[in-house]
C-alpha cells in the first residue's frame, strides 16, 4: 500500500502476528494508511499488532491518532499491540504530547 506523500505503510502477517511498518513521512495526506493496514490486519485475526515505526521521520496529529485508533481496536478486541522503533523527531512528539504513557512502546 503506497501512500501518496513522502510516507510507505505496509503489512505483514507471520502467523498469528501481524507488522504494520510505516517508514518516511506521516501527516494528513496518508495517515489513512495505518487505519487500512490495522484493519487487514485484524481481518486476519492475529493474536497480536506491532506498529514498527523505526523507518518513521516524521509523524503528525492525524498520525497519532492513527496510533491511538489502532490501539483501542486492538484492545477492545483482546489482542496485543506494541509499538516498536519509535526514534528521533517521532519518540520525541509522542514523549511531549505524553502518549508514552499511552502507548506500548518497545525500543
Amino acid at each position: 500500500m503506497r501512500a501518496e506523500t513522502n510516507g510507505h505503510v505496509s503489512l505483514s502477517v507471520e502467523g498469528t502476528s501481524a507488522r504494520v511498518v510505516v517508514e518516511g513521512e506521516i501527516d494528513l495526506a496518508n495517515a489513512h494508511h495505518i487505519d487500512s493496514c490495522f484493519e487487514q490486519a485484524v481481518a486476519q485475526d492475529p493474536s497480536d499488532v506491532v506498529i514498527d515505526l523505526t523507518g518513521c521521520t516524521y509523524l503528525d496529529s492525524t498520525g497519532l491518532g492513527a496510533l491511538l485508533s489502532a490501539h483501542a481496536g486492538a484492545k477492545r478486541d483482546g489482542r496485543g499491540f506494541t509499538v516498536k522503533g519509535a526514534q528521533g523527531i517521532v519518540r520525541r512528539v509522542i514523549d511531549v504530547t505524553g502518549l508514552a504513557d499511552e502507548l506500548p512502546l518497545e525500543d
